[in-house]
């Protein structure tokens, strides 16, 4: 399975449009028999030292600077998934 963590700014709209999105990517691992699960947040606390396993890298699409600085050696998702990617 994989599990996927969105970090969103505080707010309702913002909140909304991380649901959605969680939402469109829960419908698309069902749809390809792959189970995905989803993790909407605010609050970066949520991604602390015991609640992640060392093994998972928290990736970054836009690089805020709160998420820069609170996990610095954070990799761009492309970079992160041309490194995953079977050549």
């Amino acid at each position: 399975d994989l599990d996927i963590r969105i970090y969103h700014k505080p707010g309702f709209i913002n909140s909304l449009k991380s649901y959605v999105m969680a939402s469109f990517l829960r419908f698309s691992g069902l749809f390809m028999k792959f189970p995905i699960d989803v993790y909407c947040f605010s609050d970066l606390s949520f991604l602390g030292p015991d609640k992640v396993h060392i093994s998972e890298i928290p990736v970054h699409i836009k690089g805020e600077k709160e998420f820069l600085k609170s996990f610095p050696n954070s990799p761009k998702i492309y970079d992160q998934l041309k490194k995953l990617s079977i050549k």
